[in-house]
């Protein structure tokens, strides 16, 4: 399987080596940057390109460190939303994580994000709110690991998509459109990524906070990429 990976996060390296771990070594995965945005050091990346994204038998964008900037201020916002409209028209399997997520939803929907009282982050519990194959498996409550300052409200979403899944708090985690997944928690992360996130956003967290450095979401993260690498396949076989 052959999945494009639009690749908005700091760390371009770790984000890369923790959607090939997520995905498996049966996955290959292509890592694209926007050309609006190039980094210093692009690596195995390579510019976005519309054709080449819509021959990838699935494609993934990722979160963004810039949710509390208007999606319109965002400097690759606009090369975004030509993706998500390229890959509509070519109907691949897309799936969008956190800032991605909601810039998806707001360019598909127009859906508005809400800035939080305060980051949302650690690791919260969730509960599935309607049955789907995206979370065959796992138990009705179960964790998954979140970063953000905004959100796009449960209310917002129910009549616009299918709502799957949110933090027993109220806040967003899972819904779907179509062939459009829409994943508001870091599952990509391996076991020591939320941590690492708050060591570059110099929270002041230590190493032994709990439960940043507690794997608790490793079930969740395994589950969850292993039923959605089974609905690509799933459409790509529907598509033939």
């Amino acid at each position: 399987m052959l999945v494009g990976l639009l690749v908005l996060m700091h760390d371009k390296v770790g984000a890369i080596n923790d959607w090939q771990n997520a995905l498996g070594p049966q996955v290959q995965v292509h890592a694209f940057y926007p050309k609006s945005h190039v980094p210093q050091n692009p690596g195995v990346m390579q510019p976005l390109d519309l054709n080449l994204a819509t021959q990838m038998d699935a494609f993934i964008v990722t979160g963004a460190p810039v949710d509390r900037l208007a999606f319109e201020d965002v400097w690759y916002y606009r090369e975004v939303t030509q993706l998500i409209d390229a890959l509509q028209a070519a109907a691949v399997p897309q799936l969008y994580l956190c800032w991605g997520a909601m810039a998806a939803l707001h360019h598909e929907f127009g859906l508005e994000k809400q800035h939080l009282p305060q980051k949302l982050f650690g690791v919260y519990p969730q509960h599935q709110l309607a049955s789907s194959p995206l979370l065959d498996g796992l138990p009705k409550h179960f964790l998954a690991p979140h970063a953000r300052f905004t959100d796009i409200t449960i209310e917002a979403m129910r009549s616009k998509v299918d709502l799957i899944a949110a933090t027993t708090n109220g806040h967003s985690f899972l819904a779907t459109a179509g062939r459009q997944t829409f994943l508001f928690a870091h599952l990509e992360y391996q076991r020591f990524g939320l941590w690492q996130e708050a060591q570059r956003a110099n929270s002041g967290l230590a190493f032994n906070d709990d439960p940043l450095h507690h794997w608790g979401w490793e079930n969740t993260r395994n589950l969850f990429f292993a039923n959605w690498k089974q609905s690509v396949k799933q459409q790509l076989k529907l598509a033939q």
